[in-house]
């Protein structure tokens, strides 16, 4: 999956987002996201967000399809 079609989830106004881990070796906190992209397929995103207080910076990590596990959360914010 294209790191261009994951940054459509972003814009999905029913995404679902949540801590994913921390990496102690990077020190870094990392957070996931499940959401629709343009064409209608649903997505989970692993990224880390290096914002600054006047700038925003979202670095994805890693998208891929979600798998039924993850198609069921975002059923059941509509449940």
């Amino acid at each position: 999956m294209s790191f261009e079609a994951a940054r459509e989830v972003f814009d999905d106004p029913h995404h679902v987002a949540a801590d994913n881990c921390f990496v102690e070796t990077d020190g870094e906190q990392r957070y996931q996201i499940i959401g629709m992209t343009r064409n209608l397929v649903l997505l989970l995103v692993v990224f880390v967000d290096r914002s600054q207080p006047n700038t925003e910076v979202i670095h994805p990590i890693s998208a891929g399809k979600a798998v039924d596990y993850e198609e069921s959360i975002c059923k059941d914010q509509f449940s």
